[in-house]
């Protein structure tokens, strides 16, 4: 059956709910300690660096790996199998931050494996929207993954200062904020038992001989490295200013807050609102 003949089911749009929260799920578990660098520098007896290093650092370095090597695994294993394996890695890592992760090596081993598990999915858009989306709402799908990634942002910042204010403990906000990836791994299992993605013929596309591939061809071109600096370029500036320098200014200043402002802060805090309003404005 070609693409024209194809009949894509409605269900294919429960499965583009699961990818939001799936997305917003690894969003959370990246965001979520660094409303709680300075709880977990001391808690921890180390210094705003190492807790970032080990939070961040490590979080940002095995995500990155991930995002590549999930791909072997998409193809192989399908979307569905693939997201039930890295939802459970992300689950499983935050439950036992409290058990694991009290030092500073258990706390670099667990965000390691939060970000192995989140790799894959991020990765997972392009192949979803090709199995279960026709080509006219392929980028339309794509595009929204983005949006919940910024939504996922805004509420880990929410419930990482939320969770703190009723536990008081850093370790069992991050086994807290675990609850995203639970909603999500239920989809996935609703997905897994749930009807299948149609089947489409790929017409296959044959290279002439002696010609190169698009990949290659595409390397060669002085634009593809202009724009592999500038999207390295701002992703170092997006870190920095939205994970490592907050965290310091917040230290200081929340030294100087009165009460009512410590409280206001920790039940909405701007930064959510900033994300909220940016992301909206993408779907408009």
């Amino acid at each position: 059956m070609n693409e024209n003949q194809v009949v894509y089911p409605k269900f294919r749009w429960f499965v583009f709910i699961a990818l939001c929260i799936a997305t917003a799920t690894n969003a959370v578990c990246l965001i979520a300690p660094t409303t709680l660098i300075g709880p977990i520098s001391k808690a921890l007896g180390v210094s705003l660096g190492e807790t970032l290093g080990a939070t961040m650092g490590t979080y940002n370095f095995f995500g990155a790996i991930a995002c590549i090597a999930g791909g072997w695994f998409l193809d192989r294993f399908g979307v569905t199998r693939t997201w039930i394996v890295c939802l459970l890695l992300m689950v499983i890592s935050s439950v036992l931050m409290p058990v694991l992760g009290t030092s500073i090596t258990g706390l670099a081993v667990l965000r390691s494996i939060q970000s192995i598990g989140g790799g894959p999915i991020m990765g997972s858009t392009a192949r979803l929207a090709a199995d279960w989306f026709p080509k006219h709402e392929r980028g339309f799908v794509t595009g929204i993954q983005g949006v919940a990634m910024g939504l996922g942002i805004a509420l880990g910042f929410m419930l990482a200062p939320g969770f703190m204010q009723l536990t008081n403990d850093w370790a069992m906000t991050m086994a807290c904020v675990s609850i995203v990836g639970v909603v999500a791994l239920i989809l996935t299992f609703v997905i897994a038992f749930g009807p299948k993605a149609p089947k489409v013929e790929v017409e296959e596309v044959k290279t002439a001989t002696g010609s190169e591939s698009a990949f290659i061809s595409a390397l060669k071109m002085p634009a593809t490295w202009m724009v592999i600096a500038c999207v390295f370029l701002s992703g170092w500036i997006y870190q920095a200013f939205n994970d490592i320098v907050p965290s310091y200014i917040a230290i200081d200043l929340w030294k100087n807050c009165s009460k009512a402002v410590r409280k206001w802060w920790s039940s909405f805090p701007l930064s959510s609102l900033r994300y909220l309003i940016s992301r909206l404005s993408l779907i408009l």
